[in-house]
């Protein structure tokens, strides 16, 4: 089986749709040394990365549960969908008392790039 092979997670459900502001594409500098992206802003001048983002335009909303584990630190997660291609695009994890635990964002970007 692909995907949860411990069959942690149960009780998925549709909790929402719509748009979402993400970094769907061009999302690695490969230019940069480890492809890190450059930073801006702050009083250092390096708190925030520079990324691009894009707006897709439909993004399944998918709510699931630990169901295997009832002492699992995570209550719940949400993770958001492209509606596109089914890519994962937005994840976040939600600890026992309900509070946001922690947030992954993917991207996506080529290997190498065509000129222009």
């Amino acid at each position: 089986m692909a995907g949860d092979p411990l069959l942690t997670w149960g009780n998925f459900k549709l909790v929402g749709k719509g748009p979402l502001l993400a970094g769907a594409s061009h999302c690695a500098d490969l230019d940069q040394p480890n492809w890190m992206h450059k930073t801006c802003g702050g009083k250092s001048g390096a708190k925030y990365w520079r990324t691009r983002m894009e707006l897709v335009p439909e993004m399944y909303v998918v709510e699931m549960e630990p169901t295997s584990y009832p002492r699992a630190p995570i209550s719940k997660k949400r993770i958001w969908f492209d509606a596109r291609t089914l890519c994962p695009m937005t994840m976040i994890s939600y600890d026992r008392q309900g509070r946001i635990w922690k947030q992954w964002e993917g991207g996506s970007d080529y290997y190498e790039r065509k000129p222009g």
